[in-house]
């Protein structure tokens, strides 16, 4: 699992340093197979990571939160539990228990209390079915972004990089090509020590 969210970040970084619509322009060199269960939460990522724009609204399902928090059990913090504007897209169910449902109907500014019970066969086994309370300060409520956006947003900051894609197809298969070329790398560093 490690390995899996290193290669997403290392995706999710290229992206975000290199900076993406009808027919598909972009042909893969690679692969597709190897990295084709990635592509939509890595595309899925950039998308909430380019969600910046502000909205006044309250916050609903598919909007993405930008919180501070910090969790505790038994009144203590613990490890990993404290993050500072950590985007979370609502309704995705990446955090444990109701915690997203908690932070519905809130705008920026808003501090919430959000009270859950870690699974029982959570990961970290010291917390595995405790309750925690998190104290969240909501930074930033902002609108997800489409998939057409993100790749207008890439186009943009790297227009080089990103000039064969125009769908969503033609940005999968770059960023799969882009992830077997960082595996090559990768492995060609290693090799060579």
């Amino acid at each position: 699992m490690k390995k899996i969210n290193t290669l997403i970040f290392i995706l999710v970084i290229s992206i975000l340093l290199v900076g993406c619509g009808s027919k598909d322009t972009y042909k893969l060199k690679g692969d597709y197979s190897q990295c084709q269960p990635y592509m939509d939460n890595i595309i899925k990522q950039g998308q909430i990571n380019f969600s910046t724009t502000e909205t006044n609204q309250p916050s609903k399902n598919n909007d993405v939160v930008w919180i501070d928090y910090t969790g505790y059990v038994n009144n203590k913090t613990f490890d990993g539990g404290t993050a500072k504007n950590q985007p979370l897209l609502l309704g995705s169910n990446t955090f444990i228990d109701n915690f997203e449902e908690q932070l519905l109907n809130h705008k920026a500014g808003d501090s919430v209390d959000v009270n859950v019970t870690f699974p029982s066969n959570y990961s970290v086994t010291s917390l595995a079915g405790k309750k925690a309370l998190f104290k969240v300060k909501i930074n930033k409520v902002s609108s997800l972004i489409s998939v057409d956006q993100l790749i207008a947003i890439l186009k943009k900051q790297a227009p080089d990089q990103y000039k064969e894609v125009t769908t969503t197809n033609d940005l999968k298969n770059y960023l799969c090509d882009l992830m077997l070329t960082q595996q090559d790398t990768s492995s060609q560093d290693t090799t060579s020590k």
